[in-house]
C-alpha cells in the first residue's frame, strides 16, 4: 500500500513538472514576439499591414505631427501622435496596437491631451488603435512592411546543369515594356542517378526521359530607342522602322539555327536511334513562367493630361512625331494603378477628349491607343483646350484619385490662335500644374501675329522657367521626353497642386460694438468657445488692436499663438499683417492633405 502512494505521489510531481514547463514555454514563446519600432512621423497610410503592433518613440507630442479625426483617424495621420492624443500613450513613447478600418466621411478634429487633431472631409482610409499588447492566438508582424519599398521579385530563368542550350542573340531596345525573348532550345536528361558524362555509344541500362522545351517567341514590336544629344538629325520613327526590320531578320536567322541545332542534339545524342520520329508519350512542355505585368512607378503617382496639337498647322507629319513623342513618354513615365495615371486631350477648333485618366492601366495598352490617334484638324485654340480641362477632365469618373496631384501637358505648334491667361488663371486656382511645351516658335516677321504676347508666362503656374520647356525642331522633340518625365514626377516641386484659393472655407469675426474705436477686454468670456471651436477643428486667427488684452487674443488663436495672433498699436496699420496672415492661412491648407 505504501509503494502504491509513493508511486500516485511520483505521478502527481511528475505531471505538475511538465505542466509547469509547458507554460514557461508559452510565456517564453509569447515573450519573444519582437516589436518593430516607428518614428513619429510615420503615417499609417505608409504601412500596408492591416494589423500591428508598433513602439513609438520619445517626442512625438509635437505639431509638425499632424493628425485627423478623433477616436478614428485618417490613415493620413501620424500613427504616434494619434496614439497620444486618444491617451493609449504619453510623450515618453510605448507600444500601441493600429487596426485598419475602411475610410470615413466627416473626421472631427479635437484637443486631447497635448495634441490638437484636425477635421477632415473625407479619406480613404482610416485606423483605430488600443493599449499595445497582443491579442491571443494573434501573432503579429516583428518587420513591417512600407508602401514606399517596391515588392521583390524572383527571377526564376536560370537554367539546370546539364542542359544544352542555343540562343539567338536580339538587339536590345529602350524601355521594360517590350523586349525580344531568345529562342531556346533545351534538351535535358532526368535520370534517378547521379549524372556522368558519355564518353562511348554504350547505352547505359538506366531508364532516360526526355524532357525537351522549346520556347518560341512572336517578334514584337520595337521600341524607339533614344539617341545621344550628339547623334543626326534622322528621326527616331525612322530608326525605330529599321530596328523592327533588322530584329525580324535575326529572328528568322534564329528559327533556323535553332531547329538546325535541335535536329543535331536528338540525332547525336547517345542512345537514339535515326529511325525514332522523336515523340514520346511522356514528352511535356514545361510552360515558362509569365512575366509580372507592372502596376506602375510609385514614385511618380500623379494624375496627366496631355494637350495634344491637332490643328491643320501641324501637317501630318509632325503630328506622327508628336504621338512618337506621347509614346516615349508613357514608356518613362511606366503608368499603372500605383503609379501615373495618363489621359489626352486633343484641339483645335474645339478641344476633345482621346482617352480619359483610368482608359489604360498599363504603357503597352496605352502605346497602342496613341497610335490609333488621328488628327482633327482646325485651329490651335489653346484657351478653349484649357478651359474644357480645367470644367471636364479631372473628374472621379474619368479616374482622378484626388490624392494625386493634376498636371496638364500643353503640346503647341508656334502660338496658340486664341487667349490662354484668364483659362490658365482659373485652372490654376483650381489645382492643376500646368506644363507647356512649345515647338518652333514664332519668328520676327510672325510675331506680329500672335495674339497673347507672352502667352507661356500667362499660362504655366509657375514664371520660373521649370514647367515650360522650348524646343527649335519637330525633329529634336525626342530629346526633352526625360527632362519633362522628371520635372512631372518630381510631386515635391508641383506648386500647383494645392492652393487656399479653391477649398478654404474663411469666416471674420468683426468688432461691431460701440467701443469698437477704444477695443479692449471683451465683455464676456472667450476661452470657452475658443475651446469648443478648436476642438471643431477650427483654425482661429486673433488680430488685436490699441487695448485688447493680449491672454485673451492668446487663449482665442490656435497654437502656436506666435503664428495665430497679430497685436497692433492703430487701425491705420492692420495692413501690414495681410501677407503674413494670407501666407500663414494658405500655408496651413497646403499642410493639409487633398484627397
Amino acid at each position: 500500500m505504501k509503494r502504491i502512494t509513493t508511486v500516485a505521489v511520483v505521478f502527481v510531481l511528475l505531471l505538475t513538472c511538465v505542466y509547469a514547463t509547458k507554460e514557461a514555454t508559452k510565456k517564453n514563446r509569447k515573450s519573444k514576439q519582437s516589436v518593430p519600432q516607428i518614428e513619429c512621423a510615420i503615417k499609417a497610410a505608409k504601412i500596408i499591414n492591416p494589423e500591428f503592433i508598433a513602439k513609438c518613440p520619445l517626442g512625438c507630442q509635437d505639431v509638425k505631427y499632424r493628425v485627423y479625426g478623433t477616436d478614428i483617424y485618417a490613415s493620413f495621420s501620424s500613427v504616434c501622435a494619434a496614439a497620444i492624443h486618444s491617451g493609449i500613450i504619453d510623450n515618453s513613447g510605448g507600444k500601441v496596437l493600429v487596426q485598419k478600418v475602411a475610410g470615413q466621411s466627416g473626421y472631427k478634429g479635437s484637443f486631447s491631451n497635448g495634441i490638437r487633431s484636425l477635421s477632415l472631409p473625407r479619406w480613404r482610409e482610416s485606423f483605430i488603435l488600443s493599449e499595445g499588447k497582443p491579442k491571443r492566438g494573434v501573432q503579429y508582424p516583428s518587420t513591417l512592411t512600407y508602401s514606399s519599398s517596391e515588392s521583390t521579385v524572383t527571377k526564376g530563368n536560370s537554367l539546370r546543369k546539364g542542359s544544352q542550350t542555343t540562343a539567338a542573340p536580339l538587339p536590345a531596345t529602350h524601355g521594360a515594356a517590350h523586349t525580344f525573348k531568345p529562342f531556346t532550345t533545351t534538351t535535358e536528361f532526368v535520370s534517378p542517378t547521379p549524372k556522368t558524362t558519355v564518353t562511348s555509344t554504350t547505352i547505359a541500362p538506366t531508364t532516360f526521359t526526355k524532357v525537351t522545351t522549346v520556347t518560341v517567341a512572336k517578334p514584337l514590336i520595337a521600341v524607339h530607342k533614344v539617341r545621344d544629344l550628339g547623334s543626326s538629325n534622322v528621326h527616331p520613327v525612322y530608326s525605330a522602322m529599321a530596328a523592327a526590320a533588322s530584329a525580324s531578320r535575326q529572328v528568322q536567322a534564329a528559327q533556323g539555327r535553332t531547329q538546325n541545332q535541335a535536329t543535331e542534339t536528338d540525332a547525336w545524342k547517345s542512345g537514339s536511334s535515326l529511325l525514332d520520329p522523336g515523340f514520346s508519350s511522356k514528352e511535356d512542355i514545361v510552360p515558362k513562367p509569365l512575366k509580372p505585368v507592372s502596376q506602375g512607378n510609385p514614385n511618380c503617382k500623379v494624375d496627366l493630361a496631355f494637350l495634344i496639337d491637332g490643328s491643320w498647322s501641324i501637317g501630318r507629319r509632325r503630328f506622327q512625331i508628336q504621338k512618337q513623342f506621347l509614346k516615349d513618354v508613357s514608356q518613362a513615365l511606366n503608368v499603372g494603378p500605383i503609379g501615373p495615371f495618363m489621359g489626352i486631350v486633343q484641339y483645335g477648333d474645339n478641344p476633345s477628349t482621346e482617352f480619359n485618366l483610368k482608359a489604360y492601366a498599363n504603357t503597352k495598352d496605352l502605346k497602342n491607343a496613341i497610335e490609333k490617334i488621328s488628327q482633327k484638324g482646325g485651329l490651335s485654340n489653346v484657351g478653349k483646350a484649357l478651359s474644357f480641362v480645367n470644367k471636364n477632365y479631372f473628374e472621379d469618373a474619368n479616374g482622378n484619385r484626388g490624392g494625386a496631384p493634376n498636371v496638364a501637358v500643353v503640346l503647341v505648334d508656334g502660338w496658340p490662335t486664341d487667349k490662354v491667361e484668364e483659362a490658365s488663371r482659373l485652372a490654376r486656382e483650381s489645382g492643376i500644374n500646368i506644363f507647356f511645351v512649345t515647338i518652333e516658335g514664332p519668328d520676327e516677321n510672325e510675331k506680329k501675329n500672335v495674339i497673347e504676347t507672352n502667352f507661356v508666362d500667362k499660362a504655366v503656374c509657375r514664371t520660373n522657367g521649370y514647367y515650360s520647356i522650348h524646343v527649335t525642331s519637330w525633329f529634336t522633340l525626342y530629346k526633352v521626353v526625360q527632362p519633362l518625365v522628371k520635372r512631372i514626377c518630381d510631386v515635391d516641386r508641383l506648386a500647383c497642386s494645392k492652393t487656399c484659393l479653391n477649398s478654404a472655407d474663411i469666416g471674420f469675426v468683426i468688432d461691431g460694438s460701440s467701443s469698437v474705436g477704444t477695443d479692449g477686454r471683451s465683455y464676456d468670456d472667450v476661452r470657452g468657445p475658443a475651446l469648443a471651436a478648436h476642438q471643431n477643428g477650427v483654425i482661429a486667427y486673433s488680430i488685436g488692436i490699441a487695448w485688447a488684452a493680449q491672454d485673451e487674443l492668446e487663449a482665442v488663436a490656435t497654437d502656436p499663438d506666435k503664428e495665430h495672433s497679430f497685436f497692433v498699436d492703430e487701425f491705420d496699420r492692420l495692413y501690414r499683417f495681410v501677407p503674413k496672415i494670407v501666407q500663414n492661412i494658405c500655408t496651413e491648407f497646403n499642410s493639409q492633405p487633398r484627397n
